[in-house]
This record gives C-alpha cells, structure tokens and sequence, in this order.
C-alpha cells in the first residue's frame, strides 16, 4: 500500500509556520503478478461490479467519464454469462479462460477497441492505479487540463494465462485524464483506484456486502459437499461475528463527518472483527497443510478475507488520519485564541508515529497490528482535541468542533 502523506511534516512545519503546500513528485510503476489493487486511506475505488453486461459505462460511475475514444464506448463486461474468455479470481466457479477478473465485472472497449479515455470530471487528480489482464501488453498515460502528457506508466506486457494482474500507476499533479492502449482488443481493466475527487470511496457497507457474498459461496460450496458441517460452521462464526462487529463500528463511526464526532468503540470493533477474519484465515491455512481442504478451494475464500479485512484496516488508516488533522487544527485554533499547550504538541507528534507505525506494519501484510496502531493514533488524538479546548472560551465545544471540521 502506498504510504500517506507525511503527517509528521505537517506537524513541524504546523509549529513555525501554520501552513504548508505540498507538490507531489511524478512516480510510475508496474507491477506483475498481482491479484488485487491497495487502496490508500481516503482514496475512490472502482470495481465495476454495480454495472449491467453490455452497458455502457460512461458517467455512470460518479467523478469520472469513461470516454467514447476513436468512437468506441467502454463497455461492463459480466463473466458469469459465460460469453467472455475469462475467470473469477474470488469465485472459482466461474471459469471461463484465462483473462482473469476479481469479483464478476471488468470493463473493456468492445470487440474492435484499443485505446480508452478516462476524465476525471469533479477535479484532477494526483494518483492513478488499475489492475490490468493482458495478452499483448498495455500502458496508461496521464495528461494535463491542456491536453499535455505528464506521465506514463510504462508497458505492461501480457499477462494472458497467468491468472494475474498487472497493475500500472502512475503518480503525477493535475491528472486531468488518462488513456489506456494496446495494440489491439486484448486486454481489460478492473480495480481502479485514485484520488480524483467525487469517485467513489470504499465505506463498511462494502464490507458487510461482501461478507454476506463469501457466506453466500460457503453454502454453495457446502451444497455442492465440497465442505463439511464442520468447516462451514466454524467459517460462518468467524463470518457472523465480523458483520457484527463491523456493523457496530459503522454506528461508532460513520457519522456525518470524520472526526471529533467519532467514537473510540469504533475503532476497537474494527480491531476485533480483523482479529477475527485474521485468525479464519489462519484457521483455513492450516486445514490445507493437513489436507482436511483442497488449496484450489480456499485460494478464493482466503483473498476474499483479505479483502474485506482491507476494507476494514482502510477505514481505521482513514479515521486515523482525519483525527491527527483534526488535532492539530485544534492546537493552532487554541494557540490562536490565547492558550498555551506545547505539551500537546507532543501528544500529537505520538498520535503520528503511531500511525506511521501502522502504516509499517501493513506494508508487512500483518493486518490486525496495523489496525492496532491506527487505533491507538486515533485515540492519542481525540485526547488532544479535548484538552485543547478551554471552557472559559465564549463557545460550546460541539460548536468549536463544527468550525473546525468545517476548515477540514
């Protein structure tokens, strides 16, 4: 997962002068072998999977316009029709060839298109990454509001029959739109990420649908006796008790705005429910080393899991986040009202590395202890906020908190 801005920075910068721009270098990458496309805290996804087989896409997905190029439109591509030569990556069952796509939709140009134009509609945008299934090879070039090249992600060659991805980024100020190409028909898109405004972010109710889906494929696999009373109880229990605890979390936490209006029990339910998925995991790992369940069965169970656990370590990094901000807005607006709290300053600065921690150890894969640290930022800094406040100030700390989210 690509790392947050520097919050550390901020806050230094914060102490002398109140104020900071930054610019954003220009990165690319790609990168082969991948199945799924990290989404940063705060970042849109797009994953196709709302459309219809055969419609075209355009402005159906908010703050983006899939472009009509060289007159052909992008269009929503289901492989559970079976008409496409390709196959699930999170469901098995369906397998039709060697294209791959995660979930049942992708987006492609048709039978005879090369070249795809994707606008960010509501404002640039600064960061562009998307997985990639490929015979002959593809790349993505992102160009400016003046129509000039800014980046290129570089070639992706051809990843046919490897029952992969490959994911191309690209990392540049004012994106106004990319193109993707090839030679030919031959490639699809699926998993877009970015930071353009108005696309879609991922909230908990991705989270709940798709373990509902993952149960739904527990019973099919269990009618199909491909598992046993066994396993699918003790996968369901795992299951059933991360919704619950995911659904609390997004009573805690899914407020109006991010931030001071947020609860800390939110952040604990989303601890214990990746704890839970997190130990399922382990759990169906180990039937495979002692043969009680087939690898090929539990690779789509097992990335599922990790999945959603993403969903849920994401909305934690951005809870995070938006609460360190929210502190050290609070700090300046204290100081700038007359109080004096240095020692604050400090409680902030470990508010940060303890997200910076966890930030670590997700780029490790170790998903509950990232989440840890996130939860443990995010509580340094609802402390901050709290003590910044002054009672004697002529304002009720909800209403200075309003102003505050409001700068946000």
């Amino acid at each position: 997962m690509e790392k947050s801005p520097l919050l550390l920075a901020i806050l230094l910068f914060s102490l002398v002068v109140g104020s900071i721009g930054i610019v954003n270098p220009v990165n690319a990458l790609v990168e082969e072998g991948v199945t799924t496309n990290p989404i940063p805290p705060g970042y849109g996804f797009i994953d196709f999977e709302e459309g219809v087989d055969g419609e075209v896409v355009a402005s159906t997905v908010p703050g983006v316009s899939f472009t009509t190029t060289m007159g052909l439109d992008w269009i929503y591509a289901d492989i559970r029709t079976g008409s496409y030569n390709a196959r699930s990556l999170t469901d098995p069952s369906v397998n039709y060839g060697n294209y791959v796509v995660n979930g049942y939709f992708c987006a492609w140009l048709g039978v005879s298109g090369d070249q795809g134009r994707i606008d960010f509609t509501e404002g640039p945008a600064s960061y562009f990454s998307a997985l990639f299934s490929t015979n002959s090879g593809v790349t993505v070039d992102a160009y400016d509001s003046d129509d000039n090249l800014i980046a290129t992600s570089g070639w992706a060659d051809g990843n046919y029959g490897t029952y992969t991805f490959t994911r191309c980024t690209i990392e540049a100020p004012g994106i106004a739109y990319v193109i993707v190409h090839d030679t030919g028909n031959y490639w699809e898109i699926d998993d877009i990420v970015t930071d353009a405004p108005g696309v879609p972010r991922e909230g908990l109710e991705d989270a709940l649908r798709e373990i509902n889906e993952l149960q739904i494929h527990l019973l099919v696999l269990y009618d199909e006796e491909l598992i046993d009373d066994y396993k699918l109880n003790r996968m369901w229990h795992s299951l059933d008790l991360a919704y619950n605890l995911t659904a609390n979390a997004m009573w805690y936490l899914d407020n109006e705005r991010l931030g001071f209006d947020d609860l800390k029990e939110g952040m604990s339910s989303l601890y214990h429910a990746v704890a839970e998925l997190e130990g399922l995991v382990d759990v169906i790992q180990s039937w495979v080393e002692q043969g009680y369940m087939a690898g090929e069965l539990t690779e789509g169970i097992v990335e599922e899991l990790v999945r959603i656990q993403l969903k849920l370590v994401n909305k934690a990094a951005e809870e995070a986040e938006s609460e360190i901000m929210l502190a050290i807005d609070a700090l300046e607006d204290a100081e700038a009202r007359g109080k004096y709290v240095p020692w604050l300053w400090g409680q902030v600065e470990q508010a940060i590395m303890s997200f910076e921690d966890g930030e670590d150890w997700l780029d490790e894969g170790w998903l509950s202890k990232a989440i840890h640290y996130y939860k443990t930022a995010f509580w340094r800094a609802q402390y901050v906020v709290n003590r910044a406040y002054d009672w004697r100030w002529d304002i009720d700390i909800k209403d200075w908190i309003d102003l505050l989210e409001q700068d946000q």
